[in-house]
């Protein structure tokens, strides 16, 4: 409630007091009650002034526009962090004045710690691109192109008409493979048959090039009705390549299986190997 321009906590759930057990912070429901807020972030909960600044201004907005505020923030306390997602929702009397605040959070700390996760996963992907795209122009491109310029300086002291021509035919010959080993990587970047066909025919002709060289049966079913926006589909692309790469990699498989799926205004995919696959806990904590 508010009073003298202050916020007293009137009445608090019991599972507020059973998080911050979990966290390491211990306090009975008498420390709470009918105490202001500055002294429960503070003194009880050993917060930092900034965080009570924070709150302080929240529902001071909350209480001057006699409106909802929602935000999220963090907690860091011994035993752990602690995501919340808050509602400070002012309580108004007949009179229009505000004289309560309600505050509800909600505990969105295992949301937050998998938004985590993906964010890792998809920068340590992106930089596997990146490092994978250097590698095949400097294993790949940069050799032929070394090759190609070694052929052109010999023309510049090669007297022999026969053997100019013969070197010329190299260069080009060289050029050619130059141009095929550009075209490889561009489409590795942006396959061409995504932007023009779609994600089915993109995923089936990579999975196509894939049975043929590694000796492993994939399976594709794949219900998709419509095209997607760009994002959407290239996301995907690159999703089911990366899991493709990696059960080629460690799993150690003979089947993969693959269902795309459209369910209303969504696109949703299942992938499956018969690898010998790992310990999820064991990975998550290392």
């Amino acid at each position: 409630r508010i009073e003298n321009n202050d916020l007293l906590l009137e009445t608090v759930n019991t599972n507020f007091i059973k998080i911050y057990t979990r966290l390491g912070i211990d306090f009975k429901l008498e420390d709470l009650l009918n105490k202001s807020f500055k002294y429960i972030v503070t003194d009880v909960l050993h917060l930092s002034d900034e965080i009570l600044a924070h709150f302080t201004e929240k529902s001071a907005m909350c209480i001057a526009r006699k409106k909802e505020i929602i935000y999220e923030n963090s907690y860091i306390f011994p035993l752990g962090t602690i995501f919340l997602s808050n509602l400070l929702t002012p309580v108004i009397d007949q009179d229009g004045n505000c004289t309560h605040v309600l505050y509800i959070a909600r505990n969105i700390t295992e949301r937050k710690l998998s938004e985590m996760q993906v964010l890792n996963a998809v920068i340590k992907t992106e930089e596997q691109e990146k490092s994978r795209f250097a590698k095949e122009i400097h294993d790949g491109l940069g050799p032929i192109l070394s090759t190609a310029k070694l052929y052109i300086q010999t023309l510049k002291d090669e007297k022999s008409e026969k053997n100019r021509k013969e070197t010329l035919k190299r260069v080009f010959s060289t050029l050619e493979e130059a141009l095929i080993s550009i075209k490889e990587i561009s489409n590795n970047l942006s396959p061409h048959i995504l932007q023009n066909f779609g994600l089915t025919k993109a995923l089936q002709t990579f999975i196509n090039k894939i049975v043929q060289n590694q000796g492993i049966r994939i399976e594709l079913k794949s219900k998709q009705e419509e095209r997607y926006n760009d994002i959407v589909e290239t996301t995907f692309y690159r999703v089911i390549i990366e899991l493709i790469n990696n059960t080629l990699k460690h799993a150690e498989a003979d089947l993969i299986k693959i269902k795309i799926e459209q369910k209303s205004d969504r696109l949703q995919f299942t992938y499956t190997d018969d690898g010998k696959g790992f310990e999820v806990e064991k990975v998550l904590n290392e």
